[in-house]
């Protein structure tokens, strides 16, 4: 069975949507700092002649001689977003997300809601996997996937947010195995639970 895949279409689309709207997918940080996060610069190699490394080479273009359309990196080699494997350019979206990248949480969930408005066609979909400070960090992956912290989940259920009281069934006896429904980074709890704040409807086994 072939692997899912993102189309030539869904590819272009993507890029069609940052050149447009003049999305710079380096955010609040240059290109050297924002692929630096991604990719190790000085072991990919240069232009083969006056600069050795992907940083050197990076930096001459786009910051010192600013002579690269801001798209280069996208047909660009070193870093794979053209391969056929969709986990490379899933991971370059995600990261064009991250709260360091993208300083507001509007400008965030609205490039979000764009982005994954073309990946859901083939099936792929950018999602928040943990908070920082309260903000997103988002993941790309297929959309059948579970991916743990979800945008639509409840508030209460999100990582520091206050929990309700604890509801265990008053008729389990202290230390019973049961479905806790507590989400701990994304993971479903299936443990014992003597936590004092469950925060999820517990149900017997």
């Amino acid at each position: 069975m072939a692997s899912q895949q993102l189309t030539v279409v869904t590819r272009q689309r993507l890029l069609d949507l940052l050149v447009v709207e003049k999305v710079w997918w380096w955010g609040a940080l240059d290109e050297v700092k924002f692929l630096e996060r991604l990719y190790d610069l000085d072991t990919l190699e240069g232009d083969g002649y006056r600069r050795p490394t992907a940083r050197e080479d990076i930096w001459q273009h786009c910051i010192n001689n600013d002579d690269w359309p801001p798209e280069w990196v996208f047909t660009d080699a070193r870093f794979g977003l053209s391969h056929d494997s969709p986990q490379p350019l899933l991971n370059f979206l995600a990261e064009m997300l991250h709260p360091v990248v993208r300083r507001d949480p509007v400008e965030v969930e609205n490039l979000a809601k764009k982005l994954n408005g073309i990946l859901t066609k083939d099936g792929f979909e950018l999602y928040p996997t943990e908070y920082i400070s309260g903000l997103p960090v988002y993941s790309g992956g297929p959309c059948a996937s579970f991916h743990g912290v979800r945008p639509d989940m409840k508030f209460g259920s999100r990582p520091g947010a206050p929990q309700r009281a604890d509801r265990r069934p008053p008729h389990l006896p202290p230390g019973r195995e049961w479905w806790c429904g507590r989400r701990t980074e994304g993971v479903l709890c299936r443990r014992t639970c003597r936590a004092a704040a469950c925060g999820e409807r517990p149900e017997s086994r």
